[in-house]
């Protein structure tokens, strides 16, 4: 038996190297695509959630922010004083004046709106000076309806 390759195998060995090669190198750049593939999709599902948390995040941020920096700030304090004081005085007057009516009209003092409604008239009422120098942004000026469309933008962003 001879160990020496026979002159057809000296000829098509190459060959058969080269595209032996050439399917190794062909199937690993398909495994690559879908490796990328599958990361861009995770990455772009969990994107849009994120930006809709930042986007959030920013404007609970800026919403009630003053323009005043913050030395300045400590001037306009007499100043919201003396309004937060008119605005108790009005704001007293006039529910004293919508429970008369109320019970003119119904003939109980009970309000038949929801709280969300009743949450949301409070915080139309208050003058932008008293959010923003005698709230705190996070906690008091939060109303339930905001809370569950943050939830449900977060759900519908999540997938």
């Amino acid at each position: 038996m001879e160990k020496c390759p026979h002159e057809f195998g000296e000829i098509i060995t190459p060959y058969l190297k080269a595209l032996y090669g050439l399917i190794a190198v062909i199937l690993l750049l398909n495994l690559l695509i879908a490796i990328y593939s599958d990361t861009y999709q995770k990455v772009n599902d969990e994107c849009k959630f994120h930006w809709a948390q930042l986007q959030t995040d920013f404007l609970e941020e800026y919403s009630i922010e003053t323009i005043f920096p913050i030395h300045l700030q400590l001037l306009m304090i007499p100043f919201c004083l003396v309004h937060f004081i008119i605005w108790c005085g009005k704001y007293c007057c006039l529910k004293i004046r919508d429970r008369r009516m109320n019970e003119i009209q119904n003939g109980d003092d009970h309000d038949s709106s929801s709280s969300n409604g009743r949450e949301r008239d409070k915080l139309k009422k208050n003058p932008m000076f008293v959010r923003v120098f005698l709230y705190n942004a996070d906690n008091d000026l939060k109303l339930k309806s905001t809370e569950e469309a943050e939830r449900i933008a977060a759900v519908r962003s999540k997938g």
